[in-house]
């Protein structure tokens, strides 16, 4: 069995010759998750840099910290680790006046809805 990966707009990603559907969803599971850890990190790194001195610095290098320790388990751990700390993300959102505001919509805030189980933003 064959299949092809691709990224959001179609962009291809890499093909693989899979024995069956499992072998093809454990790839699925791990693309998921290195995007998914990527995203993140570097989200969670702007956050840090943006929050500067505010109180509030301490979550998004506590996250990036949390997220690399476990960015080698499964997905679905992932995201359970991921809806496990839903405050802490919270705490990191950008105000609506922010020039990352935008980036959080349309990136980031999708894949935590989806890791908490929210369809359409709640």
């Amino acid at each position: 069995m064959q299949a092809k990966f691709l990224f959001e707009g179609g962009k291809e990603f890499s093909t693989g010759i899979f024995k069956n559907k499992e072998q093809v969803q454990r790839k699925v599971d791990i693309l998921n998750r290195d995007h998914l850890f990527q995203l993140l990190e570097k989200w969670l790194l702007q956050r840090s840099h943006a929050m500067g001195n505010s109180r509030n610095r301490e979550y998004p290098l506590y996250l990036l910290n949390l997220v690399n320790g476990y960015r080698l388990v499964s997905f679905i751990e992932f995201i359970k680790v991921i809806r496990l700390y839903r405050e802490d993300f919270q705490k990191c959102i950008p105000g609506a006046s922010s020039p990352t505001f935008k980036h959080y919509e349309n990136e980031i805030k999708p894949w935590l809805n989806f890791c908490l189980g929210l369809k359409n933003g709640g």
